[in-house]
């Protein structure tokens, strides 16, 4: 992240949890400033755009990452794995979940570089599980905003109409994981008693 947009958000520096309000605002942010920036208003959200044009970092597809890592984000470039880009729903995903990085968690890597010796990072397995947890919430909430998903589905849903979970997915251009996951994040599918005309397949 270049120095105006990490003095934006100094104050995440040094922070290790983020709770999901917060996570949610920055991602709101986050798109508000693409949109900004040139970015197209619209869904599928233009993850891809949002990392050259907002951020300034070169996206690299087709990289040969270590087994099982799909992104990677380091020295302003985003990676993403072959493995993912035959579907599009989880390489858009991924470059979210990278930008989620970008956003939540450079600027404190980048501090502890400067605080410690050599430029040695200390990272441990419960910092990295966090900030992969939050940059999955990040994506989440960047490609699927809570304000549309709620107005387009959890309204319908609660006026009894028939919502199906793979519509959704192809609406905001993600998996239907991804996307059922978010609806039980958000209650809408939490809430839903038995019986409720409400469809995934």
């Amino acid at each position: 992240m270049d120095s105006a947009k990490g003095a934006a958000r100094g104050d995440l520096v040094g922070v290790l949890y983020l709770p999901p309000k917060r996570i949610e605002e920055e991602a709101e942010i986050t798109r508000i400033q693409a949109i900004e920036a040139g970015v197209e208003d619209g869904f599928p959200f233009d993850v891809e755009s949002t990392v050259e044009f907002l951020f300034d970092y070169q996206l690299v597809f087709g990289a040969a990452l270590p087994e099982g890592v799909l992104g990677m984000t380091a020295r302003r470039r985003v990676e993403i794995s072959a493995a993912v880009e035959s579907n599009d729903g989880r390489l858009r995903f991924t470059v979210a979940h990278e930008i989620g990085h970008i956003v939540l968690h450079i600027p404190y890597l980048e501090h502890q570089k400067m605080q410690t010796p050599l430029f040695h990072v200390e990272r441990s397995l419960i910092i990295d599980e966090r900030m992969e947890f939050q940059a999955n919430k990040f994506a989440a909430a960047l490609l699927m905003p809570t304000k549309v998903v709620s107005e387009l589905y959890g309204a319908r849903i609660r006026a009894g109409d028939y919502v199906r979970v793979s519509e959704a997915a192809a609406h905001f251009g993600v998996s239907q994981q991804a996307a059922e996951i978010r609806f039980k994040d958000l209650g809408i599918l939490a809430t839903v008693s038995p019986g409720t005309p409400l469809g995934i397949d």
